[in-house]
């Protein structure tokens, strides 16, 4: 018997997933550019309500007061910046004119014993050749031509007068007080180069003319000569010595004076610097 051949199986198609309910899309209207044009966008009104005008006031009350107090500090600051340089100025200049004073100190008793061996030496001059004493004549000769320089300290003064627009400096009298200072200063150095040239034209040569080769060396070694032999001396040469001694002798006179003065005018300055600006050391 013949076997029946199952019947081929027939495959049912694979379902299909459910689809999604169409969503209906919302429906736009078209614009009409000319309706879209006429259209007006309202902003909302903001109130500005106007200030009483005690606040105005107030406010710019407020800034005023800012920018002045702002302007005070900084005189302030500016105050306090200017017075350390003062004080600092001050005390410079008074430490200056100790030194002055202590160089003027000096000169003044070697101006003073200076004019003293000036009148010894005229009076030994006015004795004839063959009397005089010719060694202590050429010692005393040695002592008349020494010479006293003053160099004044006037560099913090040259400072200050870069500074007086300073208010310290500009209500004081320290100005006047530098400028008497200096013109005092000034006569002195005058003084001393007409010394200087006196001395130059007058005794000079009568070193290089009377005295020996010996007692000229020894003099400017030990202050003093070997012996009283003087080269090709006369009365005629002592007489006009006498005249260059009274010379020498005024113009130290006048050297001195102007030497106390300045001294004096020192002295009253570091006093007045001292009261006025309470100096200090740098």
């Amino acid at each position: 018997m013949a076997r029946k051949r199952p019947s081929p199986k027939t495959k049912e198609p694979p379902q299909q997933p459910a689809e999604a309910p169409a969503i209906p899309s919302p429906k736009i209207k078209p614009t009409d550019p000319e309706k879209e044009d006429m259209e007006v966008h309202h902003h909302p009104q903001l109130e500005h309500k106007p200030k009483p005008w005690k606040e105005y006031l107030l406010e710019g009350m407020m800034i005023f007061l800012a920018v002045f107090m702002g302007f005070i500090a900084e005189n302030i600051r500016e105050d306090i910046s200017n017075n350390d340089h003062v004080h600092v100025l001050a005390g410079q200049l008074v430490k200056d004119l100790k030194t002055d004073t202590a160089q003027l100190d000096s000169i003044i008793i070697s101006t003073s014993l200076t004019i003293q061996k000036n009148d010894t030496l005229f009076k030994l001059l006015q004795q004839p050749l063959a009397a005089a004493d010719t060694k202590k004549i050429q010692n005393l000769i040695g002592d008349s031509y020494r010479i006293h320089p003053f160099y004044p300290s006037l560099g913090t003064i040259a400072a200050i007068k870069n500074q007086l627009q300073l208010k310290q400096f500009e209500e004081s009298e320290i100005a006047k007080y530098m400028a008497d200072y200096e013109a005092e200063s000034g006569a002195v150095s005058k003084s001393g180069d007409i010394e200087v040239s006196i001395l130059q034209k007058d005794l000079e040569p009568f070193f290089k003319a009377h005295f020996t080769p010996a007692n000229i060396y020894n003099y400017m070694e030990k202050n003093t000569v070997l012996d009283s032999r003087m080269r090709n001396i006369t009365q005629n040469d002592l007489d006009g010595l006498s005249v260059d001694i009274i010379m020498a002798k005024t113009l130290n006179e006048s050297s001195l004076e102007h030497l106390e003065k300045a001294r004096k005018k020192a002295v009253r300055m570091i006093l007045y610097i001292e009261r006025k600006f309470d100096p200090k050391d740098e």
